[in-house]
């Protein structure tokens, strides 16, 4: 499966990070109709799953409906089999970007794992961005996060999550706004109603994001 691109004129470039099982077209089509500007990439995950749909590391889904039996989950201590490689394929992913867009600078963002996987790269990766967008995701390896959340001061960041999300925990997402906000990142909270998904609440969350970028960009 490819990309999916969506050039949009001047303004930063964005990459979005689809979540487990779907795929980027199910996230492209709002990239127009955000109005904010850009280079859209919607890149696929390299793990392959059935119908086209794809994930960026595997996921037990036994292990997932167990978990989420006993209340939406906080992965804080979590270390997935598979993050090394995806860390591998975005950071491989983002420099081939960057070197077909010089210049421009870098928003990162996804859905639930793929915000997850936005969120390690922008605190550990060797390729800074200027903006990050974790919609509807959660805490990871938070003893390698905290200590490397200094490296996002000054930087606009959004975590937008639900209240009523039974599959990832709200009360995690909050914690990581706090800890990125007391390390000095410029955090823009969207709390909406509504499960684990990406509103429109949460879709004007990442128009305001990548306008912050372009205009520190002019």
């Amino acid at each position: 499966m490819s990309d999916e691109v969506v050039d949009l004129g001047p303004g930063p470039l964005v990459v979005m990070l689809h979540g487990w099982a779907m795929s980027p077209k199910a996230l492209s089509p709002f990239a127009a109709s955000l109005g904010a500007g850009g280079t859209w990439v919607f890149p696929a995950g390299p793990v392959e799953l059935a119908d086209g749909l794809r994930g960026w590391w595997w996921v037990d889904e036994a292990a997932r409906a167990a978990a989420r039996a006993r209340g939406p989950r906080d992965l804080a201590t979590a270390r997935p089999e598979g993050l090394e490689s995806a860390r591998q394929r975005l950071a491989e992913l983002l420099d081939g970007l960057c070197e077909r867009h010089p210049g421009r600078r870098l928003v990162l963002g996804g859905f639930s794992q793929g915000g997850m996987l936005a969120c390690d790269h922008a605190l550990r990766g060797a390729r800074p961005v200027d903006g990050l967008a974790v919609l509807s995701g959660a805490r990871l390896v938070y003893d390698d996060w905290l200590p490397a959340m200094p490296r996002l001061r000054g930087m606009p960041v959004l975590v937008a999550h639900g209240r009523d999300d039974t599959d990832l925990a709200l009360a995690g997402a909050e914690r990581l706004a706090d800890d990125l906000q007391a390390a000095g990142a410029r955090v823009d909270r969207v709390v909406f109603d509504g499960g684990h998904a990406i509103p429109l609440a949460a879709w004007r969350g990442v128009r305001r994001l990548v306008r912050s970028v372009a205009t520190i960009a002019a």
